[in-house]
C-alpha cells in the first residue's frame, strides 16, 4: 500500500476504472483478459503479481447522488477462488457498507466544499442549465457577480467548467436531485 500511494500507482492501475465500466465483479487476475491494457498498465499488473499479495475481487458499488466507488477485496496468499454465490454475498455486503458509509458521511461531505449560501444558490441554477445572464436576472445581480461567484464555486469544488461543477455538486450531496428538479 505504501508503494502504491508513494508511486502514485492509482494513475495507472486499470482495475478501479475497469470496475466502474464492467457490470459485474471480477478477479484482479482476470483484468488483462477483460480489457485492452496500455504498456504501463501491463507493467503495473506484473508488479502486482510480483508483490505476491494474492488475488482479489474488484467491484463497483453505488451510492446516493452518484457517490459510486470501487471496492477491492484482497484474498491474501490463499488459493481462495470465490464461488458465484460467495461473490454475490461479498458484493451485497460491500454495497450495504457503502450505502451506510454514504449515510454516515453525507453531512460532512456536503460541508467540505464550504460553499456560501449564494454560491450554493448559483450552483443550483447552474445544475439546472441556466446561463449566466439568466441566473443574474433570476437573482437580481449583475452578470459579473454571477461570473465571480461561479469562479469561486469552481475553485472550491476543484473543477473547470459548469457541467463538472453540477456533477460534483450532485455527487457530493451539495445538491439533491428529485423529480421536481434540483434542490
Amino acid at each position: 500500500m505504501c508503494h502504491y500511494l508513494g508511486a502514485n500507482l492509482v494513475k495507472i492501475d486499470p482495475i478501479p476504472d475497469l470496475a466502474a465500466r464492467f457490470s459485474k465483479p471480477f478477479l484482479w487476475s482476470e483484468t488483462a483478459s477483460i480489457t485492452r491494457l496500455l504498456p504501463e498498465q501491463i507493467d503495473y499488473l506484473r508488479q502486482l503479481e510480483e508483490a505476491d499479495i494474492g488475488d482479489g475481487l474488484a467491484m463497483q458499488v453505488f451510492g446516493p447522488n452518484l457517490r459510486n466507488a470501487y471496492v477491492g477485496l484482497g484474498f491474501g496468499h490463499s488459493d481462495f477462488v470465490p464461488t458465484a454465490e460467495q461473490v454475490f454475498e461479498l458484493q451485497c455486503a460491500a454495497q450495504i457498507a457503502h450505502i451506510r458509509y454514504c449515510e454516515i458521511t453525507s453531512d460532512r461531505q456536503a460541508k467540505t466544499a464550504g460553499l456560501s449560501p449564494r454560491e450554493q444558490e448559483v450552483l443550483r441554477w447552474i445544475a439546472q442549465g441556466k446561463s449566466t445572464s439568466v441566473i443574474a436576472e433570476i437573482l437580481g445581480i449583475s452578470r459579473n457577480t454571477v461570473d465571480t461567484v461561479t469562479r469561486r464555486i469552481f475553485a472550491k469544488l476543484g473543477v473547470n467548467d459548469r457541467t463538472t461543477a453540477a456533477i460534483r455538486g450532485l455527487g457530493s450531496g451539495l445538491l439533491k436531485y428529485s423529480p421536481g428538479g434540483i434542490t
